[in-house]
């Protein structure tokens, strides 16, 4: 766990806990984080693949390398959205949970949390790579294939970016959007260049 980075705190978490035979399991559908020493109002979210670390006091190294790049960029308002909203440990639990037909619900909710920041965002950034094993082929097409749809239906492909990586391409050799793991951001690129 990091803190994270100087004059930038947590503005809001939406997160839920849900039970699943007896198990207890964490959601979190949104964190968005203020940037202190803007003096904009420019608005920024990040979508990621799954919740990482970062909580309300402690942060992970992708996250915090995000904000610091964002917060560069002047943007007041960061927020982090996920194709999937579960919140676990291990790879078998996401698994298990992204393929349980009654969390349905949960899904509706996080893309209607996606909807939102997308229609609130002055620059919207895709960085969810590509499908690791665990996650089925179904499962991430819908969860991607929503996220694109809603970008062309309310025709905001001015607003949407990848990142621009120092030494790296910003798109996976599958075409997805690559994430910051192990890279250094340098930069947005339009997704539609």
């Amino acid at each position: 766990m990091a803190r994270y980075p100087q004059n930038t705190f947590v503005d809001l978490i939406e997160r839920d806990v849900i039970r699943i035979d007896g198990e207890r399991h964490l959601l979190r559908y949104v964190l968005t984080l203020d940037n202190m020493e803007s003096e904009s109002e420019k608005t920024a979210t990040v979508v990621h693949l799954h919740p990482m670390g970062a909580e309300q006091q402690y942060s992970d190294a992708m996250t915090n390398q995000m904000v610091r790049f964002l917060s560069k960029e002047d943007f007041q308002s960061i927020s982090f959205v996920t194709l999937f909203p579960y919140h676990v440990p291990t790879a078998t639990q996401l698994r298990e949970l992204i393929v349980d037909p009654r969390l349905e619900e949960v899904m509706e909710k996080n893309r209607r949390f996606i909807h939102e920041r997308l229609m609130n965002s002055d620059v919207f950034v895709l960085a969810w790579g590509d499908r690791p094993y665990y996650i089925p082929n179904r499962q991430f097409d819908e969860a991607f294939q929503y996220v694109m749809h809603l970008i062309q239906m309310w025709q905001k492909e001015k607003n949407v970016y990848v990142f621009r990586y120092s030494h790296a391409p910003s798109f996976t050799k599958n075409g997805q959007p690559d994430t910051p793991q192990k890279k250094v951001i340098e930069g947005i690129l339009p997704i539609h260049t």
